[in-house]
C-alpha cells in the first residue's frame, strides 16, 4: 500500500535552500512504492510567488528543484484545493469533477513552474491535452497569484473579525474553545447535500479554527491574523482539508503542528514534522497513520475497480489492460 503525502511550503524551501531538516530524497527513492508525494495547492501558490518575487533565487531553484521534482508523484505533483479537493476527499458530493482532467491541469501548472523563468511569467503559456483529446492552455500571472494570496488572508481575517463581533454576545470568550467547537459542529450535516460523515472528516479543521477563534477573544494579547508572524496561518489551516483523502501532511511549522496536537484531534497523528516523516518512512510505519481509513486490501480493490471501469469505458480493447491499471491509481 502507498500513502499520499502532502507537503507544505517549508518542505520545498528547506530543500531549495539546503536548510535542515529536509525530507530525505534518497530514502524516498528507496521507498517509492510506499509514498506518493504532492505539493498542496497553497504551497504551489506560495512557492510560485516566492520564485517570481526573487525570495527564492531562480539560480537556486534551477539547481535544486530537479531532485525534488524526481520524487513527486508524476500524476499529482500538486493537489487542488476548494471543491475539487473536496470531491477527491469525499467532503462534498454535489459537484463532481473529472479526476483525470484535474490531474492533467495540476501537472500543467507544475510544468509551468518548472520550465518558465520568472521574467517570462505572465507571458509564457503552457498547453496541455485533456482526456477527450482537446487542448487547453494556462498562463500564470504574478498579479493573480498575489491577489489569490491576499484574498485568502482577507477571508480568514474577515471570518475572525465576524466571530469577535458575534460570539461575546452569546457569552463566549477565550476560555470557550469547546463551546465554540460545538457551535461549529452544529452546522455540519444539516444540508441535504452535505457529504456523509463530513463533520468527522473535517474534525481537525474545526478544532483548529475553534482554537484560533478562542485565542482571538482574549482580552490581553489576542490572536491577530494580521500580524506578521501569523500571515501563514490560513495556509496551514488549508493543509488540514487534505487529511480525509486520507493523507499524511508534512509541515515545517512547529507551532502549527504543536497547536493541532494540543486540540486532541484524532487526525493530528497524520500531521508530521519533517524529521518525523523521515523516521516513519525509514521504519515503514507511514501506513499505520492512516490505517483507520485505508488498508492495502481496500486500496487494491479501489484500484482494480477503477481500472476495470476505465477499460469498460474504452470498449474493452484487447491486450491493453496495463494502460488502464497505471492510469487508474486511486489518489490515496
Amino acid at each position: 500500500m502507498f500513502v499520499r503525502v502532502v507537503l507544505d511550503t517549508c518542505t520545498v524551501r528547506n530543500h531549495i535552500h539546503s536548510h535542515s531538516p529536509a525530507i530525505d530524497l534518497v530514502l524516498i527513492h528507496q521507498k517509492r512504492n510506499q509514498v506518493r508525494l504532492s505539493l498542496s495547492a497553497s504551497a504551489f501558490v506560495e512557492v510560485t510567488a516566492q520564485v517570481t518575487e526573487g525570495r527564492i533565487l531562480y539560480a537556486d531553484w534551477e539547481t535544486r528543484v530537479p531532485a525534488f521534482h524526481a520524487v513527486l508523484d508524476p500524476r499529482w505533483p500538486c493537489l487542488p484545493s476548494g471543491k475539487q479537493l473536496a470531491w477527491l476527499a469525499g467532503t462534498q458530493v454535489a459537484e463532481p469533477i473529472n479526476v483525470e482532467d484535474e490531474s492533467r491541469h495540476m501537472r500543467a501548472y507544475w510544468h509551468h513552474l518548472l520550465t518558465v523563468a520568472p521574467q517570462e511569467i505572465g507571458r509564457a503559456k503552457v498547453r496541455y491535452r485533456l482526456s477527450d483529446g482537446s487542448w487547453r492552455e494556462i498562463r500564470l500571472h504574478f498579479d493573480n497569484l498575489e491577489q489569490a494570496i491576499k484574498e485568502q488572508r482577507k477571508d480568514w481575517i474577515d471570518y475572525l473579525r465576524k466571530m469577535q463581533g458575534e460570539l461575546p454576545e452569546h457569552g463566549l470568550g477565550a476560555r470557550s474553545e469547546d463551546a465554540i467547537l460545538t457551535l461549529m459542529r452544529s452546522n455540519f450535516g444539516t444540508d441535504p447535500l452535505d457529504a456523509p460523515g463530513v463533520a468527522e472528516k473535517l474534525d481537525a479543521v474545526s478544532r483548529m479554527i475553534a482554537r484560533f477563534v478562542a485565542m482571538s477573544l482574549a482580552k490581553r494579547e489576542p490572536y491577530s491574523p494580521e500580524s506578521e508572524g501569523r500571515r501563514g496561518d490560513t495556509f496551514d489551516l488549508n493543509l488540514l482539508f487534505y487529511l480525509p483523502l486520507p493523507a499524511v501532511i508534512v509541515s515545517g511549522d512547529k507551532r502549527f503542528v504543536r497547536g493541532l496536537r494540543g486540540t486532541g484531534a484524532p487526525h493530528a497523528r497524520q500531521v508530521l514534522m519533517i524529521d518525523e516523516f523521515n523516521a516513519h518512512l525509514a521504519n515503514d510505519t507511514l501506513g499505520s497513520l492512516v490505517s483507520a481509513f485505508q488498508t492495502p486490501e481496500r486500496q487494491f480493490r479501489q484500484h482494480r475497480e477503477a481500472a476495470y471501469f476505465r477499460w469498460e469505458k474504452r470498449h474493452r480493447p484487447p491486450d491493453d489492460d496495463w494502460d488502464d491499471w497505471f492510469k487508474s491509481e486511486p489518489i490515496a
